[in-house]
């Protein structure tokens, strides 16, 4: 009778040990997750912040007219070819969709946007 209570409580300390181990497991599965789940995010951020940096270079870049003109008493006048304002305007609109893009998804959590950014060409 004896022998049969401490094999029954040395069943139940298994039983429990099991669900003990069977928590810190899931416990640890959902912590891999998680850790999986923030690097992939943080790592589209960087992707964007790179595609950012290369798109205010260029902002910096085509901000410099490329057409001087002088007038008939020699005053200078600079203004920008139609291409070079396109590419202007193209960069600029960049650099905001990116930066509202960030923005979304670290307020909001929405990283639709910034996936689509980091999959465009440009």
């Amino acid at each position: 009778m004896k022998e049969q209570q401490e094999e029954e409580n040395s069943m139940i300390e298994f039983i429990k040990s099991s669900k003990v181990r069977g928590e810190i497991v899931k416990e640890r599965v959902v912590e891999q997750l998680v850790e999986e789940s923030i690097e992939e995010r943080a790592g589209k951020i960087r992707k964007a912040l790179k595609k950012y940096d290369r798109l205010v270079k260029e902002v910096r870049k085509l901000t410099k007219p490329d057409i001087v003109t002088y007038d008939e008493e020699g005053n200078k006048s600079l203004s920008y070819s139609s291409e070079n304002y396109v590419k202007l305007q193209k960069a600029k609109s960049g650099v905001k969709g990116i930066d509202d893009a960030i923005e979304r998804a670290l307020s909001q959590g929405d990283y639709g946007p910034l996936d689509k950014i980091i999959q465009s060409e440009n």
